[in-house]
Formats: C-alpha cells, sequence, structure tokens
C-alpha cells in the first residue's frame, strides 16, 4: 500500500472506510489498535462519528454526514460519500460552473485531490479578482489640526476651543480603505489554504501563490480576523455570495465559503513516528448550498434563507425574540413569499419523520405561504404531494439525485410552479 503523505514511511498502514450516514464493524484487532487513540473521541465530540461496543471485543462505526480522512496510529480512517460521486457533483453545483471537477485525473480521483483542484480554481479567480484591483471604499476619518484637510465639523471645532484648543479645528477627511467585508472573506480564506497544506497535498506552487496573496489583504488582518469565529465568518460569506449581483462575485465568494466551511483539527502527536491529522467537509452545508444556488439561477424572484429574506418571522408574537420561523429556502417575488423549503441530507423516505414536517408546517405559518416542500437526496427524482395540510398549506416531498441537480430542481420549480427565471 502507498504511503501516506505525513506518516513515517516505513510504517504499514491499514484503510478502513465508513460510508457517510452508513456503518462499518471493527474487528477486535482492529479496534484494539485504535480505541485509545485520543483522535478517535475527538471526532466523537464533534459528531462526525459514533462509536458502539459489540460482542467479542468488536465495534461499530457510524458515519454522519462528513466525508474526509483521519489518521489513527497505524490505521487510515476514510468518511466515503454514500452516493458515488456526490461529492465531486456538490462541490461543482456549490461553486462555480467554471470548476469542471469531472477533467481531475483518474489516479488523483481521492478527497485529496479534489480539495487540492479546489483551492487551485480560488486561487485562480482571486488572482483575477486582485489582478482588476481589490474592492475599496471611502471612510471619514476624524481630525484635529492647525490646517484643514478636509470638511469642517463645526461642533467638534466649538468643543476644541471650548477647551482653549483654539489653534485646532476639527474635520473629516476622507480616505479609502480596501478592509471591507469581500476582501476580509478572501484573506480568511487564504489564510486556510496554509493550514490545509498540512492536512492534505497542495501543490507548493499554489501554496507560494496563496502567501503571495494573502500579503496582498494584509490590511485585512485584524484580531477579528485572526482570532474570530470562523462559522461567522462562513455566514456571512454565504450571505454576500446570495446577495451578489456580479457572476464573478458569486462565484469568488462561494468558492471561498467551501474553503473556510471544513471542519479541521490537528492533535499532539501520540510518539515520534505518526503525526494525527484530519480533514471532513460538511455535506450537508454543502447540500444547502449547492440547492439555494441552483434555485437562484432559475427562479424569476429571489431566493434566500429566512434572514436573508427578512422572513424569519416570530412564531409568537409575544415573545417575538424567542421563537423565530427560520426555513432554509424562502421564495421571495414583489415582497410576498411564493414558498418555502427545508433541506434535509438524510435518507430518503416517502415518509418523513413528523418533526420536519411540524416544523414546516409551522415555519410556513409564520412566513405566511401556502406552499411548503422538502428536499432530500437521492439516487433518482421521485416526488409526493400530501396535499393540503389543516393550516391550508399544501406540502411537497421531494427526492434529487445530486449528480443531476440543476435538472432535478427544476423539476421541483415545474411542479411548484415557481415559473422560470426571465
Amino acid at each position: 500500500m502507498a504511503s501516506v503523505p505525513g506518516v513515517h514511511a516505513q510504517l504499514s498502514h491499514s484503510m478502513v472506510s465508513v460510508p457517510e450516514r452508513g456503518v462499518l464493524d471493527l474487528s477486535a484487532s482492529t479496534w484494539s489498535r485504535v480505541r485509545s487513540n485520543a483522535v478517535l473521541w475527538a471526532l466523537v465530540d464533534r459528531n462526525i462519528l459514533s462509536v458502539s461496543q459489540l460482542s467479542g471485543g468488536r465495534a461499530r462505526l457510524q458515519g454522519s454526514c462528513y466525508v474526509g480522512r483521519v489518521m489513527l496510529d497505524r490505521v487510515v480512517l476514510d468518511l466515503t460519500e454514500k452516493i458515488p460521486g456526490a461529492l465531486v457533483a456538490l462541490l461543482q453545483s456549490a461553486t462555480s460552473d467554471s470548476f469542471r471537477i469531472e477533467h481531475l485525473p483518474s489516479s488523483a480521483s481521492d478527497l485529496g485531490a479534489l480539495i487540492s483542484l479546489l483551492v487551485r480554481q480560488f486561487l485562480r479567480v482571486t488572482r483575477t479578482y486582485v489582478s482588476a484591483g481589490r474592492e475599496f471604499e471611502y471612510r471619514a476619518l476624524p481630525s484635529a489640526s492647525a490646517m484643514v484637510s478636509g470638511r469642517l465639523n463645526t461642533t467638534r471645532t466649538l468643543k476644541l476651543r471650548a477647551r482653549g484648543l483654539r489653534h485646532l479645528l476639527a474635520f473629516e477627511r476622507s480616505t479609502i480603505r480596501k478592509n471591507t467585508a469581500k476582501n476580509r472573506i478572501l484573506s480568511a480564506a487564504l489564510r486556510e489554504i496554509g493550514k490545509l497544506a498540512r492536512l492534505v497535498a497542495i501543490p507548493a506552487d499554489d501554496l507560494a501563490l496563496a502567501r503571495g496573496l494573502s500579503m496582498i489583504f494584509s490590511d485585512c488582518h485584524d484580531a477579528e480576523l485572526l482570532f474570530g469565529c470562523r462559522e461567522h465568518i462562513v455566514k456571512t460569506t454565504l450571505r454576500l455570495a446570495s446577495a451578489a449581483q456580479s457572476a464573478k462575485d458569486r462565484d469568488l465568494l462561494y468558492l471561498a465559503s467551501v474553503v473556510l466551511s471544513h471542519e479541521s483539527f490537528e492533535h499532539g502527536a501520540d510518539g515520534a513516528n505518526t503525526v494525527p491529522r484530519a480533514w471532513f467537509l460538511n455535506l450537508e452545508n454543502l447540500f444547502q448550498i449547492a440547492v439555494q444556488r441552483k434555485f437562484q439561477e432559475r427562479y424569476a424572484g429571489q431566493v434566500g434563507t429566512a434572514a436573508q429574506m427578512g422572513k424569519n418571522a416570530p412564531l409568537y408574537p409575544e415573545q417575538a425574540n424567542s421563537y423565530r420561523a427560520n426555513p432554509d429556502l424562502v421564495f421571495l417575488r414583489n415582497g410576498v413569499a411564493d414558498a418555502i423549503g427545508d433541506v434535509k441530507y438524510k435518507t430518503w423516505s416517502t415518509t418523513p419523520a413528523a418533526s420536519d414536517l411540524y416544523q414546516l408546517l409551522a415555519h410556513a405559518s409564520a412566513v405566511g405561504t401556502r406552499c411548503a416542500f422538502l428536499i432530500f437526496p437521492g439516487h433518482q427524482y421521485e416526488e409526493r404531494d400530501l396535499g393540503p395540510s389543516a393550516s391550508g398549506c399544501r406540502t411537497w416531498l421531494f427526492s434529487v439525485d445530486v449528480r443531476n441537480l440543476p435538472a432535478h430542481l427544476w423539476n421541483v420549480l415545474s411542479r411548484l410552479e415557481l415559473g422560470d427565471k426571465v
């Protein structure tokens, strides 16, 4: 077996593959090798993996919505997609139509190669953006001096004179600042590439380019970006991508969101010969981004989350800040909600969980629409019309094949009579 990057070449490794949202039973010998590894239990704590004990010293691993790889001593644990080709299709649908992953050589078809290609595409569009000149904005900075070099502020000048500073004049000076939200997001994504290089094989030329571009964005390196919550940055990225008017900006921001939205961590080496590492991608988030993006391309109005569309209405008007409707998708046209939808990255069933339907109907009632649906990933396109509910909301269930997402989501729009984008 070929050696795994980052692990001592003399070690022999065994590969263990757990299907995403599937199970795998480990033999007693394999379980004894990995059960004392702290990285395994860190995965369990993060709900990336679950473990249950079986008889005879065996164990059962159950995957979640993540795909990726972790190294546990001499055992390499792969979490693979349940639907072959799902990861490739979702990455392409969620990022850019110009991101043609199908051209990836067959000899480099693993997750690391896909992420490397994703990084290269992000660097390409970022370099194009920087070459055309970064986004900037004018900001007024308050100043005080004996010589006025901006717009005079009479109120502040009088305050200075009242303090006895008669030689000073207060004014506001306009300056160009490039520390905008978009530039900050790109700066964060470029810094993340350096961390990815320790987890997956990224070509040296791409890594050097990322470091060079990161220096251009050095004016964005403040405490919030360096030490702030990455989840907040990802949410901001998706909000800006949904509102972007330019297709180039949408592609750039969606690529940045995928680079930023992975789960990664490193654990101290258990010994001198191993370097534990992990990299996981959340297919649930990726599926939601891809569905929203494809709907935006075909729907005549606006599509986004309830917060993005300003439709996160309270479920209890007298407790407006406690319980609010937050569907994954709101279809808004001329200020009116045509429909709402929830994206469920669960195993497709024509009889979904009652709790999912209750939640959907509560959201529909709060938003004020009479059309709602649930959408699941599956192996083919399927639909089920549940008819009008007791509240009068017509409810649909859809299964779409992520490998043929644009066509199947167009079928959804047609069935819901939401029309095509003009």
